[in-house]
């Protein structure tokens, strides 16, 4: 995770480098190999400061973030919340929250 904050931190330093869906879903699952669901759940609302668009990879990952650390409420509570923003879970999302 050292690794990955250490870039992320660069990316932000760095002009002209925008962070997109595709770095922020990279680094949630980071955050999903390694149970840590705050964090996760810290670049969700990263992502929405930013105005950042979440996709489906977004909340699986976040999901089973959460569920990987034992917080399985948080992770029923963002499938709803996809499901609010549009975002219809696959099989892949509810297998996440499993």
């Amino acid at each position: 995770m050292n690794v990955a904050m250490q870039v992320w931190h660069w990316m932000e330093r760095t002009e002209g480098i925008q962070r997109n869906v595709f770095h922020y879903n990279a680094l949630i699952n980071v955050c999903e190999k390694i149970k840590d669901w705050k964090r996760a759940l810290e670049l969700l609302r990263q992502m929405d400061e930013e105005g950042v668009a979440k996709n489906e990879i977004t909340y699986s990952s976040a999901i089973s973030a959460c569920e990987k650390g034992g917080n399985w409420r948080t992770a029923l509570d963002l499938l709803s919340t996809m499901k609010k923003n549009g975002i219809m879970p696959t099989v892949i999302a509810y297998n996440a929250g499993a």
